[in-house]
């Protein structure tokens, strides 16, 4: 049906097949991937990211009976099931950055958090499964929702009731709420800057680095100073 053209009979198939056959796991797995790449191509998330799950939960499965697989259908299980978790994680970060926070602000804060938590649940199991492609991107965007929450929180709407006293108090709250938000992003910055020490410096490294030159400019953004060199003739 692929090579006829057809992809909404192809879809058909492939869905049967994937429900009806969970092995060998191998096969499966690619199946599962395939599903997925038609309903990015349809733009049906939820379809999309149903599938995604399945990588995980039949990863993790195949992970407890390793029997079942060889070890190069073990690697490329491994490598989908991380991707997906990737994309999984992306999605709830960007639930994340949509989540407004209006007043009153413990109700949308902690929408905002529900989804944080659950964008960082899939980024944990990309750290579990460690392949290097995805984990420094992992932990920068990790970094970065906090150091967003803590912006948020600063930026969220007053309550319109408050006087001057009263919303000077609500200031110095916010503050307080903020610190160890903006406290956690340049911990896990640093963590990842740190990769740099053991030969791992890619793109989410290096903008680690950058991050934390804004966050912390007088420690980490400093130039390199070249010293003048003096020729005197005596």
């Amino acid at each position: 049906y692929l090579k006829a053209g057809d992809k909404s009979k192809a879809l058909i198939h492939f869905r049967t097949y994937a429900h009806a056959y969970p092995e060998p796991v191998n096969i499966a797995q690619e199946v599962r991937v395939k599903l997925s790449e038609f309903y990015r191509e349809l733009k049906d998330t939820n379809k999309r990211y149903f599938w995604y799950r399945k990588i995980i939960k039949h990863h993790k499965v195949l992970l407890r009976n390793p029997h079942k697989v060889t070890a190069s259908g073990k690697s490329r299980s491994h490598y989908l099931a991380s991707y997906s978790a990737f994309n999984l994680a992306q999605a709830h970060q960007q639930t994340f950055n949509w989540t407004k926070l209006r007043a009153p602000l413990n109700k949308t804060l902690k929408r905002k958090q529900s989804a944080m938590k659950q964008a960082i649940n899939y980024y944990q199991l990309v750290f579990d499964w460690a392949l290097a492609e995805f984990v420094p991107q992992a932990n920068y965007s990790i970094a970065q929702m906090y150091r967003r929450l803590a912006a948020d929180v600063m930026s969220s709407e007053r309550p319109a009731s408050l006087d001057e006293l009263a919303l000077e108090e609500y200031e110095t709250l916010l503050e307080e709420i903020a610190y160890p938000f903006e406290e956690k992003a340049i911990e896990v910055h640093q963590a990842n800057a740190e990769r740099a020490w053991k030969n791992i410096y890619d793109e989410w490294v290096e903008k680690s680095f950058a991050a934390l030159a804004e966050i912390e400019p007088a420690k980490y953004n400093k130039a390199e100073r070249v010293p003048e060199v003096f020729n005197a003739n005596f």
